[in-house]
């Protein structure tokens, strides 16, 4: 069943990848995906935690992470803090900007047109023009 939790994966997967896919889908896609699960901060996460072990395709335990692994996934995790913490300024000024501005744009609309005035009824047609016929 899928689980939502990120494994660090075995060294090599991608050999065994494309040996099961067998030329389905070029090396470099494979590279591609696998860059993307492997950057992933669950999967850095998952490799800083002690007695991590690596998977194979099949989810079956493929060796352990080792400590080098280990300190450079910890090094990436504190380094996408540290540059998440500096743009978090940034962030909420631009966000203040942008409210200025819909504010700016809300004040210079022009008015909604008036509502035209209520239709008078049958009656107040016939009134109106039975005076017309009496002054005539």
């Amino acid at each position: 069943m899928f689980e939502r939790r990120l494994w660090p994966l075995k060294i090599g997967v991608h050999l065994g990848l494309a040996a099961r896919l067998e030329g389905l889908i070029k090396p470099k896609i494979i590279g591609l995906a696998l860059r993307c699960y492997t950057g992933n901060s669950g999967d850095l996460r998952a490799m800083v935690k002690r007695g991590a072990v690596r998977i194979d395709l099949n989810g079956d335990v493929a060796g352990a992470v080792s400590e080098g692994d280990t300190h450079g996934a910890h090094s990436i995790l504190i380094l996408r803090r540290k540059r998440k913490l500096e743009q978090e300024p940034e962030r909420r000024q631009a966000e203040k900007a942008a409210r200025r501005q819909e504010k700016e744009k809300e004040k210079e609309k022009p008015p909604a047109p008036s509502p035209p005035p209520p239709r008078d009824g049958l009656a107040a047609l016939r009134e109106a023009a039975l005076k017309r016929r009496g002054a005539a």
